[in-house]
């Protein structure tokens, strides 16, 4: 059975990149951690933080450096990537 449409209809998605940028620091962060310094509320924060922050990437402002399995993310600025 469908739900009912809800009367305020849905909410637009907001552009998380200004935010997960504004979290970036030079040292390496994963997803979680820069969605809970950016403020990103939700369940599924720290997937909406790696969307946002690989759109970044694609744009030359973040780079991320893998890590044994978790895969961290840095400022563009810092153009030596650390082990």
């Amino acid at each position: 059975m469908l739900k009912a449409p809800s009367p305020q209809g849905a909410r637009p998605r907001q552009d998380l990149r200004p935010r997960a940028l504004e979290a970036l620091t030079s040292e390496p962060s994963t997803a979680s951690e820069i969605a809970e310094r950016a403020g990103i509320p939700g369940r599924e924060r720290a997937l909406q933080a790696t969307r946002a922050l690989e759109q970044l990437e694609a744009e030359g402002l973040a780079f991320s450096v893998i890590r044994r399995t978790r895969t961290r993310w840095r400022t563009a600025g810092d153009a030596s990537p650390q082990a």
